[in-house]
């Protein structure tokens, strides 16, 4: 199993060189903040979004930092996405997945997947992002983010 997410993780690292030449790419940073009221986070990620006709596709790393008041502990995770977004005009339907690297204060590193489903509204005329869903690690979340 690791050898597969390993892997994974390789073909998200190498996937711009991949990308079609016809397509806009753009580049966007996200500050993300969630909860599920025991678990609270904040989360940072850059993204690499691939414009295509219908349907747009993306790879996102980042890093999440959070505290589970129930458990008295704190949850760092570096993570890797690969999701795509749907819809028209400036309001998308986004989901992604891939693998994080979940590292408790209490126990050792684990290894755990990482998916986000929410709604995007990107701001045509600008450069903004917002965000808002469900996802693991984020919890319930609401984000800001621009592109570059």
């Amino acid at each position: 199993m690791f050898k597969r997410l390993f892997i994974f993780l390789i073909i998200l690292l190498t996937y711009e060189p991949l990308l079609a030449q016809n397509n806009k790419i753009s580049h966007s940073f996200n500050l993300t903040g969630g909860t599920f009221f025991i678990y609270n986070q904040v989360a940072f990620h850059y993204e690499l979004l691939e414009e295509r006709r219908y349907v747009h596709t993306f790879i996102q790393g980042g890093l999440s930092l959070g505290y589970n008041l129930w458990g008295e502990e704190s949850i760092t995770t570096p993570y890797a996405r690969l999701g795509f977004l749907a819809g028209a005009k400036s309001h998308y339907f986004e989901a992604a997945a891939g693998a994080g690297l979940y590292i408790w204060s209490s126990d050792g590193p684990e290894l755990l997947p990482s998916a986000t489903v929410g709604y995007r509204y990107l701001n045509l005329d600008g450069r903004s992002i917002v965000r808002f869903g469900i996802g693991f690690p984020e919890a319930i979340y609401l984000g800001y983010g621009w592109r570059l």
